[in-house]
């Protein structure tokens, strides 16, 4: 912050610079709607932890469905691993260009792709290949989740919400993961069929759709929103 310019959090009323003798005081602007950018990235984080974990409590009956060896269906989790342990540092080097509004669109959109593949894969015992490919997709979505709880708290915060904000978007994904390892096995159990799991999918599919045009709602305000920006 330039020499002379001091941080001031004010009310939703004020806006612009406070001149205070020979010095000017920046005024920063918190708005009501950075709660509904808090709720619309913690679902982002929450689907993200969902599909994380849903795949390992019934390995079993996704490795009968596709004719294919446990092993394999493990690798519906560790390709997104892989990917993000070979894509995270040039991503991170990409991520630090974009603004909040790009982050947000391109998890949101990765996130809506990848489920959408995995959907559709499940629907056919031939789909492993299909449903392979909506994981890679997930992984690169898994590497924009990570970025997006503290740019969030920055953004669109106070500096005394910032801690907040952030825990609320951690909490949320030890959530959706909790819900990846109890969903599937409750709509799926032994005298199902495993493409009913695919219900789950495109329920989350729903949430991430309209997290997506949830997004396009989201305009950041004209002043700048905390002393983290």
């Amino acid at each position: 912050m330039a020499r002379g310019v001091r941080p001031l959090v004010v009310s939703d009323s004020e806006e612009g610079d406070v001149v205070d003798g020979d010095q000017t005081t920046r005024a920063h602007r918190t708005y009501p709607r950075r709660w509904f950018v808090l709720t619309v990235s913690s679902v982002a984080v929450a689907l993200r932890g969902y599909n994380q974990s849903c795949f390992g409590t019934i390995n079993n009956l996704y490795s009968d469905y596709f004719s294919v060896e446990p092993w394999q269906v493990d690798w519906f989790v560790l390709i997104q691993s892989v990917i993000f342990f070979f894509a995270s540092m040039p991503m991170t080097i990409v991520t630090k260009t974009l603004s909040f509004r790009i982050t947000m669109f391109l998890l949101t959109s990765t996130l809506t792709g990848g489920f959408m593949l995995t959907s559709t894969g499940m629907l056919t015992s031939k789909g492993y290949s299909i449903v392979l490919l909506g994981q890679a997709i997930e992984g690169f979505s898994n590497i924009l989740s990570w970025s997006l709880p503290p740019a969030t708290a920055a953004v669109w915060f106070a500096s005394d919400e910032v801690a907040m904000a952030v825990a609320v978007q951690v909490v949320a994904r030890g959530i959706g993961e909790a819900a990846g390892c109890i969903v599937p096995p409750v709509i799926v159990n032994i005298n199902t069929e495993v493409p009913k799991v695919s219900v789950a999918f495109s329920l989350n599919l729903a949430f991430s759709e309209n997290d997506l045009i949830f997004h396009k709602l989201s305009q950041r305000g004209m002043l700048p929103t905390s002393r983290s920006c």
